[in-house]
């Protein structure tokens, strides 16, 4: 698929299908873990997990802030013919990224509590919130650079790698949700061990699209 000479509206339904393919199974996540929250655990959970969900927003903010930009500039200098520069560009958001993982995550860590708290966690609702977000914090991460691969992978022309790598990540989530939270009886920690092992999935699954021969 090339970007500069394949007609339009190829180009649109290549990226147009793996986009919203993703874009629902992610929905599904948050989706899934409420239910599955909801009939496992109880309303507390249920109000916990609605606290701790602001917190992926914040993760996943920090990943496309720097994926969507890096893979803009990227883009356009390969589009002009500047290799030297486009991977310049690539080197500059991945440094970035790192650099805001290593500050987000530790902030995390240090002011979890009054996070919480801001979120609205009461005392009754901390100990449902700390067991599921003390996973996702600890493998945080994984979270941030899963979101700003999507966007480079994307912008390397494997919109379909993507997709795959979200399904996959999506569909672990659903079945670790319904075998941590009722067979094993993990309760919270296990809903948020299969968000994390989703991921993390995920994520090995976009790293694996630097090992191919037509990556750039």
């Amino acid at each position: 698929m090339d970007l500069l000479k394949s007609p339009i509206k190829k180009l649109y339904r290549s990226y147009l299908v793996p986009s919203l393919s993703a874009a629902i199974v992610t929905s599904v996540y948050g989706f899934v873990d409420m239910i599955a929250i909801g009939q496992g655990v109880g309303p507390d959970g249920a109000a916990a997990l609605s606290i701790a969900t602001p917190i992926f927003g914040v993760i996943s903010f920090f990943g496309i802030l720097c994926g969507v930009g890096g893979s803009v500039y990227f883009g356009k200098a390969r589009g002009e013919g500047e290799v030297e520069k486009s991977n310049a560009y690539f080197s500059a958001s991945l440094f970035l990224t790192v650099a805001l993982t290593i500050l987000v995550w530790a902030g995390f860590n240090i002011f979890s509590t009054p996070i919480y708290k801001f979120f609205g966690a009461t005392e009754n609702l901390m100990p449902f919130v700390r067991d599921y977000t003390n996973c996702i914090v600890w493998t945080m991460p994984f979270f941030i650079l899963s979101s700003y691969l999507s966007c480079l992978v994307r912008s390397d022309g494997a919109p379909n790698k993507v997709m795959a790598a979200v399904v996959s990540g999506g569909v672990f989530n659903v079945f670790g949700d319904w075998f941590f939270v009722f067979p094993m009886g993990w309760g919270m920690m296990g809903a948020a061990l299969a968000t994390v092992l989703g991921t993390i999935i995920q994520f090995i699954i976009l790293c694996s699209h630097f090992s191919r021969r037509k990556t750039r």
